[in-house]
């Protein structure tokens, strides 16, 4: 691999998010404060525990394997030979139609696991918000992060 290509790749790497500081001293007015907390105390679950387990269980066989896989040698191709691959051959042609569909149902799951997971951290974050000493528990909770990433 050249240094060009090197290069290249880790560009195209995905960053893991460095978390941001939140203060919380004065961010929001006491009402809008407790309105957000009464939306969390009223909330109920997203679904059953038996349907998290079996969610657990589906996400842990991996069952989109093939989809992020095959998805990701997609985009590692130049544009040009995707083109060109699904454009010279009927047989191609007919097994990228399979994975696009099979790749918008994968999506379809993310989306569904990031709103989750989008409501997850509402939910905990207002939480912990609920406390007086909240900056203290997440300027700890930020230390041990990078702590560990060392």
């Amino acid at each position: 691999m050249t240094t060009k290509q090197k290069s290249k790749s880790r560009a195209a790497t995905p960053k893991v998010r460095k978390a941001a500081p939140r203060p919380f001293v004065d961010a929001i007015s006491d009402a809008e404060a407790e309105k957000i907390v009464m939306s969390v105390k009223q909330a109920g679950p997203l679904f059953p525990r038996e349907d998290m387990d079996d969610l657990e269980r589906h996400i842990a066989a991996d069952k989109f394997g093939f989809e992020r896989r095959a998805g990701l040698a997609a985009v590692s191709m130049e544009g040009k030979d995707l083109l060109n691959c699904i454009a010279d051959s009927t047989e191609s042609a007919e097994a990228f139609a399979d994975l696009e569909y099979r790749i918008g149902n994968y999506l379809e799951a993310l989306r569904g696991l990031v709103l989750w997971m989008e409501e997850a951290h509402r939910r905990i974050l207002v939480s912990l918000a609920y406390r007086p000493d909240v900056q203290q528990l997440l300027d700890k909770a930020e230390a041990r992060r990078a702590g560990a990433a060392h």
